[in-house]
């Protein structure tokens, strides 16, 4: 298991991606969380709150209506989800061209956290994670939705359950009351003792919790309460109040009026003798504590370890290298498959890698060719670029070898080039003449 690089009772002011990066992998033992569920509305109060609508053009693209850049472009999400969970890239294509892009801008979103929340989950670990029948469907048809105002509840057939059967559905808590004593205002509040609950079935004293969309702190405060040590996320400006506010009514926080000056200097409160961190990124720029593992990304379904790319030539989109290998690749108005030897227009092609995930190969440039969509579909994801070519010949599929192995060379050798002069004004404006 992992070693934690960060401190209990930490709380991160921002966008929780760039954190969640930054932990260390298999260091916490239970996520539970309630992200945004895709309602396509706003939630909010005066006690805080957040947006809930999502688009392509805006959420994934960073643009207007009208084209205009607004926003940060997020096709990184789209290529990490296309390399490194292929079975999920699936997914969302079929619910954005089912339910339309706003679904696929949701889920993009969702699926890039999910991976990293896998990858810091211990092996040993659980997650919960809150979303509601707008997003998630149930296949076996044994959740029952009230249409409005009850919460959820599970059927049951007498014939199919005899005894009294252990159930994974908690029913026996309602929804918090409008007077509740824990209201706190915040529109998706939970109660506490779901979230108790959670906590003491999947977890022990002393393990981690991490909620990275802690919002109203329930789960900050129910890990505190049961003796957990905890990790909390949010953007919500209020969260670091609300956490020590929640604290502070079930005494859990004392505040200690000699330390006032060093709060102001260093964001921190006094927990008894423990303290309360604060990591503010949306307004200080303050970042998580830097990862002290080997830096390997989110692709536990894979069992790959690989490093997460540091160097610019590394990251660049899949958008980027596709178009760099057309203009390395391509002759006469065509492009020259790396496979078989065809020549055809760049749209029958498909961004590959030479030697397959399977076997360890990278998502850098230097690992990647274009063939057309046959020789894709024969490569599948275990056969390297030669064993294709050996495969085609085998079969009749080569059409022209000589072609093939130029079509490969010429990749290699502008990937290369790429790489040894990514900080020259001459790939620069290469790279430039290509957006």
């Amino acid at each position: 298991m992992g070693t934690p690089n960060f401190a209990n009772r930490t709380l991160y002011y921002g966008d929780n991606l760039p954190a969640l990066r930054r932990m260390n992998s298999e260091t916490v033992h239970l996520i539970a969380t309630d992200p945004p569920f895709k309602k396509q509305r706003g939630f909010f109060s005066d006690a805080g709150g957040y947006d809930d609508r999502w688009t392509w053009q805006r959420d994934i693209l960073g643009l207007d209506r009208k084209g205009n850049a607004v926003a940060e472009n997020h096709d990184d999400w789209v290529d990490q989800i296309q390399d490194d969970w292929p079975g999920a890239w699936m997914v969302i294509a079929a619910a954005r061209a089912g339910y339309g892009d706003d679904m696929g801008a949701f889920l993009c979103w969702l699926g890039v956290r999910l991976m990293e929340l896998r990858r810091i989950l211990r092996n040993d670990g659980s997650i919960y994670v809150h979303i509601d029948e707008t997003a998630v469907h149930d296949d076996a048809g044994l959740v029952y939705w009230p249409k409005r105002g009850s919460a959820p509840q599970q059927k049951r057939y007498v014939d199919e359950n005899p005894g009294t059967p252990v159930t994974d559905v908690i029913d026996d808590i309602g929804p918090l009351g409008a007077h509740a004593r824990e209201r706190t205002r915040y529109p998706t509040q939970k109660p506490l003792a779901l979230y108790e609950r959670i906590i003491r079935a999947s977890s022990n004293r002393g393990d981690v919790v991490l909620d990275p969309f802690c919002g109203c702190a329930t789960t900050p405060v129910a890990a505190e309460r049961l003796g957990r040590q905890w990790v909390g996320m949010d953007l919500w400006e209020m969260a670091y109040d609300k956490v020590a506010s929640r604290l502070r009514e079930y005494g859990i926080l004392v505040d200690r009026p000699e330390l006032d000056g060093a709060l102001k200097e260093n964001g921190m409160m006094r927990f008894n003798e423990y303290r309360l961190t604060l990591i503010d990124n949306k307004d200080k720029g303050e970042e998580f504590p830097a990862r002290t593992d080997d830096n390997e990304v989110a692709a536990p379904a894979l069992n790959l370890r690989r490093p997460r790319p540091t160097e610019p030539w590394q990251q660049l989109s899949n958008a980027l290298i596709r178009r760099i290998l057309v203009a390395a690749q391509g002759r006469n108005g065509l492009v020259g498959c790396a496979g078989c030897g065809r020549a055809l227009e760049a749209d029958f092609f498909h961004l590959d890698q030479i030697s397959p995930k399977s076997q360890g190969g990278e998502n850098y440039i230097t690992n990647r060719i274009l063939i057309c969509a046959p020789c894709n579909s024969r490569k599948s994801d275990t056969k390297t670029l030669k064993g294709l070519q050996n495969d085609n010949r085998r079969e009749r599929w080569m059409k022209d070898r000589k072609l093939a192995e130029e079509m490969r060379s010429l990749a290699r050798m502008r990937a290369e080039w790429v790489r040894d002069n990514w900080d020259t004004e001459q790939c620069r404006e290469f790279i430039e003449g290509l957006q």
